[in-house]
């Protein structure tokens, strides 16, 4: 349903170029299928045996496919990337004027505010976006940009302080926040990361800018000058007018699209400098319209074919190889084991704490209980110091002698014992299978009571 109402937007917002351009994304890499092929070839002829095979040839790339490495494996873009291309749709038509194509005042603010907690990458992006309408951008938008930010402020700050931690102590984002210029260019020459990582898009991307504020104009050589010239197309300059309300739209989004995009190639708003790319991507996405509009699309119709193929062919045969018949996907969780682990926590608080290993697709958390600490990597990343009471659980679900006092000190109510937590803890005594009450056992595991007071068992 999410893959559905993406492609939706994706049409709504950029039409067949912009899905091409998500779907497809990647630079100079894929290009390597030809040689690949040839070797294969070689080999055949001298050997009768074929090894090609076609794979994922951005997989090691610092900008991957956008399918595959983000949407697929990063869950909380499946509503972030939908929400956020239909507010785009939105502003672009109040940009235009097209009052029939906007959304309510009400639905842009329950989006915005709500990205931070799927994509709070998603959420920095557009508050700068918001950000620079609200200082120089268009007239006509600048209102509604201020009505927005005062309608989403007080909801927008609760959600940011929730996922990033500054309800609690030594929780900021800002900590995470740091300079890293070329982001993940490291030894890699300027050309060869670039290039190899983006193609022609940089060069699309310069050639939009200067299309934007002017249009060239081709004519025909004069009948007098035409044996003289070395072409029989002439062209010039023209300044665009800039009262034309579709050229100051396209500048209200291009302009600071590349500026975040240029942005995040030197400020790093991730532990992990690869997480820049869910800043980078909105960029990307808010370029493509664009470019269809002003570079491709007024090109003739070879000139076209050929720079879709240079734009999108190094993403399709990574998208091909990424999803071919071999391909067994990305398991997130045994059904039968959340089924059972539902059942088992059904009747029990909601309120109360779990002890149990957190992992990320921990089946206690996909039940939707509470557990003294979440996913280490989404903690780190969003700025939230984790590892104080990381070390208080480990001792806990290690069994040491004073694991009681310490499920008391993290408000620890039951603790899991299951298939997660006996791989990540071999050596553990696990005392608590004589000293507490199971309230539930199975293949699955087990749950126990830590708390000292009786309690009746339950075999689910």
């Amino acid at each position: 349903m999410a893959s559905l109402i993406t492609c939706v937007a994706l049409y709504q917002w950029g039409k067949g170029f912009a899905l091409a351009g998500f779907l497809f994304s990647g630079g100079t890499a894929g290009f390597s299928f030809f040689s690949d092929l040839w070797d294969s070839f070689r080999e055949f002829l001298h050997t009768e045996h074929f090894p090609f095979a076609i794979c994922d040839y951005q997989f090691y790339e610092a900008w991957k496919n956008i399918a595959l490495a983000m949407f697929i494996t990063q869950r909380g873009l499946l509503y972030a990337i939908p929400a956020g291309l239909f507010l785009l749709c939105s502003w672009r038509a109040r940009c235009l004027g097209k009052t029939t194509s906007v959304l309510p005042l009400s639905i842009e603010a329950v989006l915005f505010s709500t990205l931070t907690l799927f994509n709070v990458h998603a959420f920095i992006w557009f508050s700068a976006l918001l950000g620079y309408w609200l200082v120089i951008g268009p007239r006509s938008i600048r209102l509604h940009v201020a009505k927005l930010l005062g309608v989403s402020f007080i909801p927008a700050t609760i959600f940011v302080a929730l996922v990033t931690g500054l309800f609690f102590p030594g929780g900021s984002m800002a900590r995470v926040i740091h300079l890293k210029p070329g982001w993940l260019q490291e030894d890699d020459g300027f050309v060869e990361f670039w290039f190899g990582n983006f193609g022609v898009l940089p060069l699309c991307t310069a050639a939009l800018v200067l299309l934007i504020f002017w249009k060239i104009e081709f004519r025909l050589a004069s009948p007098e000058r035409k044996r003289w010239s070395v072409s029989r197309f002439r062209f010039r300059l023209i300044k665009r007018d800039w009262r034309d309300n579709s050229v100051r739209t396209a500048a209200a989004f291009v302009i600071p699209a590349i500026f975040l995009f240029l942005l995040a190639c030197i400020v790093m708003f991730a532990p992990w400098e690869w997480d820049n790319t869910k800043i980078m991507v909105w960029s990307y996405l808010a370029l493509l319209p664009f470019l269809w509009q002003y570079v491709v699309k007024p090109l003739p119709r070879l000139a076209r074919a050929t720079l879709c193929i240079l734009l999108f062919f190094s993403g399709f045969v990574s998208l091909w190889g990424g999803i071919d018949l071999s391909h067994t996907g990305w398991p997130i969780v045994n059904r039968q084991e959340l089924h059972d682990v539902e059942l088992a926590t059904r009747d029990l608080p909601v309120n109360e704490t779990f002890a149990a290993y957190p992992g990320l697709n921990h089946p206690l958390l996909l039940s939707g209980c509470k557990l003294v600490e979440g996913f280490e990597g989404h903690l780190h990343s969003h700025g939230i110091e984790y590892r104080p009471r990381l070390r208080q659980l480990n001792v806990l679900l290690s069994g040491q002698t004073d694991w009681r006092q310490i499920a008391d000190e993290l408000h620890v109510r039951y603790l899991f014992w299951g298939e997660l937590e006996q791989r990540h803890y071999p050596q553990s005594l696990a005392p608590w299978r004589q000293q507490c009450t199971a309230l539930a056992h199975g293949e699955w595991g087990a749950i126990y009571d830590v708390n000292p007071q009786p309690t009746s068992v339950s075999d689910r």
